[in-house]
């Protein structure tokens, strides 16, 4: 243990002169350190050893030299270390387009630590470039990349998690040159003035010059989160900012008030510093998400990344798929044999997936409570193999932020979400901007989680000028849940019995074909159902005992039913969708 201390100043100190900053702090108040180093080099270590003892102490460091006993950006002197901060978010995995790090710091849970990597002494601006881009290319902490960070160095105590502070790896191999980082793309972000109190604009005049929900509203105005749960919500709002468009003077000045209200940096000197950062984070991933980049043919053949598809040619692994169709017809049962036959790697309707990933489901039912859904999986268990392990299901409405909390706990491939209508709420927002947030949400769940996501509508009601909506344009709502998404299959209900067809596919050809649902409200392709059972008998129609016999117009038989029987293509008149 005493070892570790002595290899992390060594990593980021050995060579280098300067003023090292290493405060403490205790539940009142921050307590300022300075030591010149090398000569102060044992009384640094003194002092951190000390206080790591201290029960009321956290012990900090920041991993640079000062050129005079002052920590702020224009003191800075030099670093030979580069970093980012994971507050558990996510397991960290380093792709090897950039070097494994020379250090990691665990600071709390295995997920919550410092990396480190030792480089050839840089400047600051050099530092805050690295630091920014691997934050950026490693989905890291969005405010650990400032040159004037703090952070905790082992052998000391995690007070807030109570938990120690270790050197979890440590793996000299020598100083990185900063080509060694080309791997982690350069940021096109426009350069932010510094943001100081004098210049935050008023919230309440930003919020109304804005069209945005009342979620989004009530978020920057009145939610309160609590550890653990602060820093998350601080970068989720200035996300949510970034994609409404707001500036970057805007974003900050929002978190300004959220801050004052959460206290995550409240009282802090570097507490604007730490909010721009976050503001930055925020608007880097949009204007990177939004930014149209310029292929040759070449560049696109010579891609090695690939689509990997959860159905063939409807759904990728990040892709948006509608499911929709005039209200009975049996959606949300289709659905729930979907998530379980994804869960247990079985075809669906006859389509398969490509690779060999796992899928794991979480089926947001905002319309049926459990005794509903209980009805269907006792019909449907019937045709299960084994119970579903890999399926997380909810019967209650909640706001966008707490679906998101589940999809960012429960990590699922795909999320289904029953229904688009319920996602959107029922509050005064107009439905345009209702349309818009909802579709912004996904498209960030989509690509903040690396999953897909299923929206569960309805059509428009039929006219006497359009007697079967079952088109794109057919869609209840806004021209936007069409346009944002990938796939949009459609039901559609006639004499002939249940047709889905896509009546959208971006990356495929359209499909239509008749389907069939059995006593187990279990669905089959019609064809296959046919190709597999035994030529049927003529039956006696002259016998009517357990048995009903419907005749059209002409006196050709459409359906025959058993006693007890639940019909198969039918409206749900005969149980819940």
């Amino acid at each position: 243990m005493e070892n570790e201390l002595e290899q992390y100043l060594e990593m980021v100190f050995d060579g280098l002169e300067g003023y090292i900053y290493s405060p403490i702090k205790t539940p009142d108040r921050w307590e300022q350190r300075f030591f010149e180093f090398p000569r102060e080099e044992v009384q640094l270590k003194d002092w951190i050893r000390a206080n790591a003892l201290n029960p009321d102490a956290d012990v900090y460091i920041s991993p640079v030299v000062y050129s005079s006993p002052h920590a702020v950006k224009e003191t800075f002197k030099a670093s030979q270390v580069v970093w980012v901060e994971f507050d558990g978010d996510r397991y960290i995995e380093f792709p090897s387009s950039i070097p494994t790090p020379t250090a990691i710091v665990q600071t709390s849970l295995e997920t919550h630590c410092h990396c480190y990597w030792q480089v050839e002494q840089i400047n600051s601006n050099t530092l805050e470039d690295i630091n920014r881009r691997l934050t950026f290319y490693l989905q890291a902490d969005q405010s650990g990349w400032d040159c004037t960070q703090l952070l905790r160095p082992p052998t000391t105590f995690n007070r807030k998690r109570d938990r120690p502070v270790l050197l979890a790896s440590y793996s000299p191999v020598g100083k990185f040159s900063t080509p060694n980082f080309d791997g982690a793309p350069k940021i096109d972000l426009p350069r932010q003035e510094a943001v100081v109190q004098e210049n935050l604009l008023p919230v309440k005049e930003v919020l109304q010059g804005k069209e945005l929900s009342s979620i989004i509203i009530k978020q920057v105005r009145l939610e309160t989160p609590v550890e653990p749960n602060r820093s998350s919500f601080l970068a989720k709002m200035a996300n949510e900012l970034a994609e409404e468009e707001f500036t970057h003077l805007e974003i900050v000045s929002c978190l300004y008030e959220i801050d004052s209200r959460i206290k995550k940096f409240t009282g802090r000197t570097d507490q604007l510093v730490r909010l721009s950062q976050i503001a930055d984070y925020a608007l880097a991933k949009y204007l990177a998400a939004e930014q149209i980049t310029v292929y040759t043919p070449n560049q696109i053949l010579e891609h090695t990344e690939e689509l990997e598809w959860i159905l063939l040619g409807l759904l990728h692994t990040t892709g948006q798929m509608i499911v929709s169709s005039a209200p009975g017809v049996g959606k949300t049962q289709l659905m729930l044999q979907l998530s379980y036959q994804l869960q247990a790697d079985q075809l669906f309707l006859g389509i398969g997936s490509s690779g060999s990933m796992k899928h794991s489901i979480l089926f947001m039912s905002l319309e049926m409570d459990i005794r509903t859904l209980r009805y269907i999986f006792v019909h449907q268990k019937n045709e299960w193999l084994s119970p579903p392990e890999r399926m997380s299901i909810i019967d209650e409405q909640g706001s966008l932020q707490k679906y998101e909390k589940l999809v960012e706990t429960l990590h699922p491939t795909v999320v289904v979400i029953d229904s688009l209508t319920e996602l959107l709420g029922d509050d005064d927002t107009d439905q345009t901007t209702k349309a818009r947030a909802a579709m912004k949400w996904c498209r960030r769940v989509r690509r903040q989680y690396q999953c897909a996501i299923i929206l569960i509508h309805h059509n428009r009601k039929a006219t006497e000028g359009n007697k079967k909506p079952k088109s794109l344009s057919d869609l209840a709502g806004s021209f936007m849940f069409g346009k944002d998404t990938d796939t949009v299959v459609q039901l559609w209900e006639d004499h002939r019995g249940l047709e889905l067809s896509t009546v959208k596919t971006r990356f495929g050809p359209k499909q239509e074909f008749l389907i069939v649902r059995n006593q187990n409200l279990w669905y089959k392709r019609k064809d296959e159902v046919v190709s597999n059972e035994p030529k049927p008998v003529q039956p006696d129609t002259t016998r009517t005992t357990g048995f009903t016999v419907s005749f059209d117009r002409h006196g050709d038989k459409l359906h025959g039913q058993a006693a007890g029987e639940i019909p198969t293509g039918t409206s749900d008149n005969d149980g819940p969708e």
